[in-house]
């Protein structure tokens, strides 16, 4: 893995199943060269991530995840309205192609999205969250919460100061393109 990359926590979302998901957004990217991938975590703004500019994504299960919960402690995401533009600044805003499709909640002005042009599916790949911290605050070790489920880290030497269930599967490794990040409405 690189020194630097967003490890984000997924599951179902909006009544979808994470592998319906991956499926739409692989068929997004062989069809125009990218996808949208929404985050409400606090962590992902176009003005953190577009500074970080091309950085690898791992989406890792959830704690407490097992073939019989696979998604763990991840409550799925339940709102599922649709977004019908995008915007780097939120002063120009661009019409989302018709043939994307991306839910979540947006009422509240706080969707964004992670601009991807790669991604693929990982089989027996494990992460250890010991051996990241965040990338805005180095000293601080990965701490996933429902608000902050996707977070820049960087690698750094094993800490014990990390969250309990420190090995996670990989389920899926993206690639983020230009423009990165983009605030959606």
């Amino acid at each position: 893995m690189p020194g630097k990359s967003i490890i984000s926590v997924v599951g179902a979302h909006g009544g979808d199943e994470l592998d319906r998901i991956l499926d739409k957004k692989i068929q997004d990217i062989e069809m125009v060269g990218f996808a949208f991938w929404m985050t409400r975590s606090v962590s992902i703004r176009p003005e953190t991530i577009c500074p970080l500019r091309e950085i690898d994504c791992c989406f890792i299960s959830a704690s407490g995840s097992s073939k019989k919960h696979p998604y763990g402690n991840a409550k799925p995401a339940v709102t599922s309205e649709i977004a019908l533009e995008y915007s780097v600044d939120m002063k120009s805003w661009v019409d989302i192609p018709e043939f994307f499709t991306i839910t979540g909640k947006l009422s509240d002005g706080l969707g964004r999205a992670m601009v991807i042009n790669e991604l693929e599916r990982c089989d027996n790949m494990e992460i250890d969250l010991w051996k990241w911290s965040s990338y805005l605050r180095h000293e601080v070790p990965l701490n996933f919460r429902p608000w902050n489920s996707s977070i820049p880290s960087i690698n750094v030497p094993p800490s014990t100061l990390g969250p309990k269930a420190r090995t996670r599967r990989v389920i899926a490794r993206a690639r983020l393109c230009y423009p990165f990040c983009v605030w959606l409405r």
